[in-house]
């Protein structure tokens, strides 16, 4: 029995499984696919630390600002009337501690309005009561 070449070998394999532009075509599928799920991962990675300042996006004339610094919160929503009617009203405010690894515990001035935050790469979610509003925020 005759021993035939690596190259030769790979050579046929090559030539008989699939012609290079189908060979091309998968490989930069893949590679997409690969990337959006690398994104995907990366977005609900959690950044480490809750601490900063949160913007939301404008609901109509309505915004949302939450402030977390020296483990002490503030979530406010402003409203912006007419040319000088801006009513800003202070949602919840108090303490937060860590409890896991994405995980804070909000503890409010009224222990009935505590409420857990969720922290994704650079944002949380909050829900409104007053307005029936779920509102996501992002790292300013």
């Amino acid at each position: 029995m005759e021993k035939i070449p690596f190259k030769e070998r790979l050579s046929r394999f090559y030539h008989k499984t699939l012609p290079f532009p189908i060979f091309l075509l998968m490989a930069i599928l893949f590679l997409v696919l690969f990337g959006g799920m690398a994104n995907k991962i990366d977005q609900i990675t959690p950044s480490g630390t809750i601490n900063g300042l949160y913007q939301s996006k404008p609901f109509s004339s309505t915004y949302y600002n939450a402030r977390f610094f020296h483990n002490e919160f503030k979530i406010e929503r402003l409203e912006r009337g007419g040319e000088s009617d801006n009513e800003e009203k202070v949602l919840l405010e108090g303490t937060y501690e860590h409890v896991e690894e994405n995980l804070y515990l909000l503890k409010a001035d009224n222990p009935s309005k505590n409420i857990i935050a969720v922290l994704g790469k650079d944002s949380f979610y909050y829900y409104d009561v007053e307005t029936n509003t779920t509102v996501r925020f992002f790292r300013h």
